[in-house]
């Protein structure tokens, strides 16, 4: 049954996740590694489902990194593989790429388009990585991230909304760096609200966890109250439309009832 579906090796990931963290036995693990290239024939809808769980889990990061270990996330996500000792500061000791994406997902909140959104939510900073006098840059690695994620999109299946989503957070997850302390007025608030439309909260939720050390991050240790403050001013702007009154009252008639209508003027002009 192992060769016949190998998303054995996906669910093996998801008990490391869910039951804490430990790994399985070196021979587990060895079997893992032999038969980790049928994976490649499985659907992309089967990859999604059996890596979900593991996606959800408390110990994520563990999971992930034994899926890395055996050869899982090269074989299912090269473009995640890619981040694996991408250093992200020179002549800094500072982790990689991978093991802040794995910090990410691991507090990121658990629903599971964010935590998909921020386990690709980096992997643009590998093909736009350059060093300069003043450092390592990434610029505009969340929009080239963005379009890298359209090709996973054809790997791996989402319906899509879904595919939409996790795309929006790729792109927009570096947004709320746009503003200061003082720049969050009420102005601010509701453009920002605006142009987010519905997916404020999971992208407020995703820049939160994207806060993980106080090195490369340093902008995020000093202005972590961001995301929390912005978060309670676009909850609260979105509350308003409950109390906001009705411009019009609301019709007392149904589409079919005013067609009806028309059509019984129109009969009796004929007549």
């Amino acid at each position: 049954w192992c060769a016949a579906d190998p998303t054995w090796i996906l669910e093996f990931a998801a008990a490391i996740a869910n039951e804490g963290g430990t790994w399985p036995a070196d021979a587990a693990t060895k079997a893992a590694q032999q038969a980790v290239a049928a994976l490649a024939t499985a659907p992309g809808e089967a990859i999604r489902d059996h890596l979900e769980p593991a996606l959800m889990g408390r110990d994520v990061d563990n999971a992930l990194e034994w899926l890395k270990e055996i050869g899982a996330i090269a074989l299912l996500f090269p473009e995640l593989q890619a981040t694996v000792d991408l250093v992200q500061e020179a002549d800094r000791q500072h982790k990689d790429v991978w093991a802040h994406t794995k910090q990410v997902v691991k507090q990121a909140v658990r629903r599971p388009l964010v935590r998909w959104a921020a386990l690709l939510h980096d992997i643009g900073k590998v093909p736009t990585r350059t060093f300069t006098d003043h450092g390592v840059h990434f610029h505009g690695h969340a929009e080239v991230g963005a379009r890298m994620f359209d090709k996973i999109s054809r790997r791996i299946t989402w319906d899509r909304d879904e595919r939409h989503t996790v795309r929006f957070l790729v792109k927009h997850h570096l947004r709320t760096q746009s503003y200061t302390q003082d720049g969050w007025t009420d102005s601010a608030v509701r453009r920002f609200t605006r142009e987010m439309g519905p997916y404020v909260t999971d992208l407020l939720d995703l820049s939160r966890a994207d806060i993980t050390s106080n090195t490369y991050y340093d902008w995020y240790l000093y202005h972590d109250f961001i995301a929390a403050a912005a978060q309670a001013l676009c909850m609260a702007f979105l509350n308003t439309f409950e109390e906001f009154p009705p411009v019009q009252r609301a019709a007392s008639f149904t589409i079919d009832q005013a067609m009806e209508k028309l059509n019984q003027m129109l009969a009796s002009k004929l007549d």
